[in-house]
């Protein structure tokens, strides 16, 4: 559904605000910790809701640490409403210490990035774009190490995304 063009002196609904001008945000409340897996889950918070047949800017913050590099590392990926597409970039370090953000990534792609140690929280930068087919859903980060390690992985409090209406 295109967005609608409003007339001079028209009466905007709560809706119309909520849905046209609000962007939809989630900010992680506390750390949520894994270890000795490498199947990739649900993050608990990290989950935004998207309405159907429309076009959203993403943006966002994945904070996360994990022990020394190539131990565990990090991988992730996220899920989309049914009938969904778009692409994103991810500015992170790959597993050999690289920048690798300046490649494009579809959401459902499984990325990987480097950890250097339990108290180092690394960054994974967002910005990407999803159209939702006819069905509303949930944008979803789901992540696990990408090595199984006894030692945890984090994603840490305060990672967050933002979903932006722009269609």
């Amino acid at each position: 559904m295109a967005i609608p063009t409003w007339v001079p002196g028209q009466i905007l609904t709560s809706s119309d605000v909520n849905t046209y001008f609000v962007p939809k945000v989630v900010i992680k409340p506390g750390d949520t910790a894994r270890a000795s897996t490498t199947t990739l889950a649900d993050d608990p918070d990290l989950v935004l809701p998207l309405g159907s047949s429309a076009s959203y800017q993403i943006t966002g913050v994945i904070f996360y640490a994990g022990p020394s590099a190539s131990s565990s590392d990090f991988k992730w990926k996220f899920t989309v409403p049914s009938g969904s597409n778009g692409q994103y970039f991810a500015g992170h370090q790959n597993l050999s210490g690289s920048f690798a953000g300046s490649f494009q990534a579809n959401w459902t792609d499984t990325l990987t990035a480097n950890t250097t140690g339990v108290g180092v929280i690394m960054v994974i930068a967002i910005q990407g774009i999803t159209q939702t087919g006819g069905s509303a859903g949930n944008l979803t980060l789901q992540w696990a190490q990408n090595t199984s390690s006894g030692t945890n992985d984090y994603v840490k409090a305060q990672s967050y995304l933002v979903a932006t209406r722009i269609a």
